[in-house]
């Protein structure tokens, strides 16, 4: 008898670039996590090269660069070109600036391609009509993140119903739960109290993370409660504007704008309240793992954020773009310490059961080849 053994997919992920956002990491973990045994992975990226190459280098990934900027038709026939010689049976795009090279090139090379939509964006009216022929007929299937974005794909852009399947997110849940220092070496660490009340908060420092409206918020909870802070972890445009703003609100001292850190799991663990005030969200990767980490978390409600935390249970959601919402939330926790650590639980336990990221993994490569059996029944 001949070998019956499955060949691997080869599966190439394509990535806008290797910076430390959180759709970034998602793909690049997404492909380093890949069972070897059944898919050959290829991680392709657009600009440059980041941060992240890194994790890719450790997990022995292959890595195709196309360094390109820009509406350049002839990016289409340089992926085609990778593509075909690294004889890929799935590619699978992550975001709009991704697809839109990876799907004409994908169909160039006769090969499906998947998108998968991390967050709502911005889009031109005359770009809706674009994404949504790129997404009903260049793309095989589509993957949203968060229910939400479905029902916006469906809405928005005509995707079909059954043209989307929803894969949440997920994080190394036991990093988080586990890997934390305790509180008090975590803010000696940091150089905070050990005995003061420390709210916080974890992504990119940019607009539609809503962080602006945190050195206002801050100030409102910091006239009840003197002796709170505020500590913001992560990197952005917006950095030197949040210092300068808790400066002019008189609270630069209780409001550290850290930066980017890679201790991210430390300063979860230093952190009594988490904080996330986004304007729009697909499904957010910093929420999931403070939740890991069994923090008690007030968020807003947008995207795929009602979809994470449960509502009264493990946490507040508010209204976006609203200050004193914020602060009123921040306020009700503080005070009440036995309700954090029943949220904090029930997060704990709401992450190890939904969040972990072998659970995300696993749903792609089902989908993986479900789709490469459905396309080669087609072509017989």
């Amino acid at each position: 008898m001949g070998d019956q053994r499955q060949a691997k997919l080869r599966v190439a992920v394509v990535v806008g670039s290797l910076d430390r956002g959180g759709m970034e990491q998602l793909a690049v973990r997404l492909a380093s996590r890949l069972d070897r045994g059944l898919f050959k992975p290829l991680l392709v990226f657009l600009p440059g090269d980041g941060p992240l190459r890194a994790e890719l280098d450790a997990a022995d990934v292959p890595v195709a660069y196309l360094g390109q900027h820009g509406v350049r038709p002839g990016v289409w026939w340089r992926l085609r070109r990778i593509l075909a010689e690294a004889r890929i049976d799935l590619v699978n795009a992550h975001d709009w600036g991704a697809t839109f090279y990876a799907a004409p090139a994908a169909r160039l090379a006769g090969t499906p391609c998947v998108h998968t939509e991390h967050g709502q964006m911005k889009v031109e009216p005359k770009q809706v009509r674009l994404r949504g022929l790129f997404l009903r007929r260049l793309c095989c299937h589509v993957v949203c993140v968060s229910a939400d974005l479905a029902a916006h794909l469906e809405r928005i852009h005509h995707v079909p119903a059954g043209h989307i399947t929803v894969i949440p997110n997920g994080v190394d849940v036991a990093r988080y739960r586990d890997g934390a220092a305790s509180r008090e070496d975590a803010r000696q660490r940091l150089g905070l109290d050990p005995d003061e009340l420390l709210i916080g908060y974890v992504g990119r420092l940019s607009p539609e993370k809503g962080v602006l409206h945190l050195p206002a918020a801050a100030a409102a909870v910091l006239a009840r409660a003197p002796r709170a802070q505020f500590l913001l972890v992560g990197g952005g445009p917006l950095h030197a504007e949040l210092a300068r703003a808790a400066a002019a609100a008189g609270i630069a001292g209780r409001f550290h704008v850290a930066g980017e850190r890679h201790d991210v799991a430390a300063c979860l663990g230093a952190m009594d309240l988490f904080v996330l005030p986004s304007l729009s969200e697909g499904q957010a990767l910093s929420l999931m793992e403070a939740m890991s980490a069994g923090k008690p978390v007030v968020a807003t409600r947008v995207g795929g954020n009602g979809e994470l935390v449960e509502d009264g249970v493990g946490g507040i959601l508010v209204p976006p773009g609203d200050p004193a919402a914020l602060a009123r939330a921040i306020g009700e926790l503080a005070g009440d310490r036995d309700r954090c650590a029943r949220m904090a639980a029930a997060n704990r336990q709401r992450a190890a059961e939904r969040f972990d990221l072998s659970r995300m993994v696993a749903q792609y490569q089902e989908l993986y080849h479900m789709l490469v059996r459905r396309g080669r029944g087609r072509s017989r």
